[in-house]
């Protein structure tokens, strides 16, 4: 029930009568206010929070990845089976740590294959990821190159600036196995003109924003395969977290 009062409020430009309403006495107009200042901080807290859905949706529905079980892969089924593995466990968690507080920086991934870089280099994008506030994408690089080399046919539906556009305006970024691509990592292959100016497009682009590099190189071959202007950027303001020791966890015994 309401009833009008006597009173006036003041807060208007013309005095508004007040009222009683549920008990309570109350300035219609600003009660009207306040339910409509109500309405719409709702309304932006309900926009805020499908944009951050779709952000994390990007994720899941725009990365390349090689290995599809790698979409699995997380901090808690990351199995350490040694003191390096443990040792570089906590270290990729400390980098999720920082790079959730804003921190930016390149993180190296670098050792032998099979030792879980790029289940680490998942569960920390995965972690980004799931703050909602940032676009992440985790790209194997042979992938990223074969589909830039589908859009050079007439009926392409992309092409290769729009596919770099979308890495480089990315908030977040994976670069899974660098130097696959080269084919024998054990020999002196020398990235192509081709490879090279994709990377260092990405990376040019990318100046200023987190970075993860995951990669069987050492820093020697890196420097080797790729020119010195992609070189520079991949090393600037880097972390790295090596597999030296670790074994192979993809490895299984054959009987024969």
């Amino acid at each position: 029930m309401s009833s009008y009062l006597s009173d006036t409020c003041d807060n208007h430009s013309k005095p508004v009568q007040m009222m009683m309403l549920n008990g309570q006495k109350v300035c219609p107009r600003c009660f009207c206010q306040s339910l409509d200042t109500a309405l719409q901080q709702e309304k932006q807290r309900d926009y805020e929070q499908y944009k951050a859905s779709e952000k994390r949706m990007v994720f899941y529905r725009e990365s390349m990845i090689a290995d599809q079980t790698i979409r699995d892969a997380s901090f808690d089924t990351y199995v350490c089976e040694c003191a390096e593995t443990a040792e570089n466990f906590q270290k990729a968690r400390q980098a999720a740590a920082d790079y959730r507080k804003g921190e930016v920086f390149t993180l190296f991934l670098a050792g032998k294959p099979g030792t879980g870089k790029s289940h680490l280099a998942y569960s920390i994008a995965k972690e980004v990821n799931e703050d909602g506030d940032k676009r992440t994408l985790f790209i194997t690089i042979d992938q990223l190159l074969q589909r830039i080399k589908s859009t050079f046919s007439k009926d392409a539906k992309e092409t290769e600036h729009s596919i770099i556009q979308s890495l480089i305006e990315a908030d977040f970024l994976v670069l899974d196995d660098l130097g696959a691509e080269l084919g024998d990592l054990n020999g002196d292959n020398k990235a192509t003109n081709f490879i090279n100016r994709v990377l260092f497009s990405v990376l040019e682009g990318r100046q200023g924003k987190p970075l993860i590099i995951t990669t069987n190189l050492t820093g020697d071959k890196i420097r080797q395969a790729y020119d010195d202007r992609s070189v520079s950027r991949m090393f600037r303001g880097f972390r790295h977290i090596k597999f030296k020791t670790a074994k192979d966890k993809r490895m299984i015994e054959i009987p024969f």
